[in-house]
């Protein structure tokens, strides 16, 4: 079940451009993707007449954004202006997979019932039946047992078919998931109300399962709410970041604890005259730098940032002044007993390759040439290559640097 038929594909303008979904507001608008350069050709067509090729590379860029939002620390990371909002397909995917493992939730009541077979609640038997009296101990027929109802009244289930159905009419054909329930006896609406009421049943709860589906409803429910523009754009974030994370997970094997250990570069203004640290709009530091990955062996350091610029541009003054910051701090750190090596990696639809231009400044005689700064490279990465290794978790630096 599709709510419209149209799909548009585009690619970002640049690096700070959003990447993500469009949904349109009815069944004749389309519905647009905006995906990041080189990944695919631009697309606009029906759904129904989209490749199987096209069709998987869309599902697999899906499992990348899913995978980026489920290593974000913080839950607006993404969140632009107010012009564009975070959709979580990692939310998405967890509440699929919740359902597929487990089927709808099924919420359960104890009642007392008179039987003859079960377990025997002794104190409630004593006190609500009458016993046939025989010669050696008095015997219960029939007597009173506890047995589980599915409760009638099961607004977790309810919500949960509400946001399956709203998952499969708007992205279930990008996520393979086209599972339709029907709505019997549901008076319920995707909506704050609804919210409200999810929270107030979890706050009295201890089913695990329970509580996470609550909340895994509730931030599907309070995430379309905060797509509340006319466009009801809901993106993952920008491309640039996307594209830092991934050439991070599959290059670099620095931990982040060490990358803020060695390379973490904090500036701040302070008086001169006791040192005290001077406020800049409200803040003691400015913004902290820090590479986006570093791959070392042996004695080599290599030290990566990751840039989208697209052809023919490449990155200005401020990247590379911040990437010869960084080899100056882990030339103080190692020593002059390693092998350096700094890169700036962008995105190419050709096959890898390492750039035949370098970075470098003015050649200064009164400089000796140990005590220089090295060449910054350039390595251009297949983007698909970059999306299908980062999905696999393939750590490619032994291939590529």
């Amino acid at each position: 079940m599709v709510a419209n038929s149209s799909i548009i594909i585009r690619t970002v303008n640049n690096g700070q451009d959003y990447t993500g979904i469009k949904l349109s507001n009815n069944d004749k608008e389309p519905t647009e993707i905006i995906i990041p350069n080189y990944y695919m050709q631009e697309i606009s067509k029906t759904i129904d007449s989209l490749t199987k090729e096209e069709k998987n590379k869309l599902k697999k860029l899906v499992k990348a954004w899913s995978k980026y939002q489920s290593k974000l620390r913080t839950a607006n990371n993404g969140l632009g202006d107010n012009h564009a909002s975070n959709f979580n397909f990692n939310v998405v995917f967890k509440l699929i997979q919740d359902f597929l493992e487990n089927g709808l939730y099924i919420e359960f009541e104890h009642i007392e019932k008179m039987r003859s077979v079960g377990k025997i609640n002794f104190p409630r038997t004593v006190k609500k039946c009458t016993p046939v009296i025989l010669d050696e101990n008095p015997l219960y027929l029939p007597y009173v047992t506890k047995v589980k109802k599915i409760s009638d009244e099961n607004m977790v289930r309810s919500a949960q078919i509400l946001v399956l159905n709203d998952i499969t009419k708007k992205i279930g054909w990008l996520l393979g998931f086209n599972i339709y329930i029907p709505l019997t006896n549901i008076r319920l609406s995707l909506d704050k109300s609804l919210v409200y009421k999810l929270k107030l049943i979890r706050n009295n709860s201890f089913n695990t399962r329970k509580l996470r589906l609550i909340d895994l409803v509730i931030q599907y429910i309070t995430m379309l709410g905060l797509s509340s523009d006319e466009n009801n754009k809901l993106f993952v974030s920008t491309v640039y970041s996307f594209w830092e994370e991934m050439i991070s997970d599959i290059i670099g094997n620095v931990s982040d604890s060490n990358l803020r250990r060695v390379f973490y570069i904090r500036h701040r203004y302070i008086n001169k005259k006791d040192g005290r640290i001077c406020k800049i709009l409200g803040k003691k530091e400015l913004h902290p730098l820090m590479p986006d990955a570093v791959y070392m062996s042996d004695n080599n350091v290599t030290i990566l940032d990751a840039k989208y610029y697209t052809k023919p541009y490449l990155p200005v003054n401020d990247d590379i002044t911040k990437q010869f910051a960084y080899m100056r701090k882990a030339y103080a750190y190692f020593g002059e007993n390693y092998n350096y090596r700094n890169i700036f990696v962008l995105p190419t639809e050709d096959i890898s390759f390492n750039a035949d231009v370098v970075a470098v400044f003015d050649i200064d005689i009164r400089v000796p040439r140990n005590q220089d700064l090295i060449p910054i490279e350039v390595l251009y990465l297949n983007v698909d290559y970059v999306v299908e290794s980062y999905i696999s978790g393939i750590n490619i630096s032994n291939s590529v640097l």
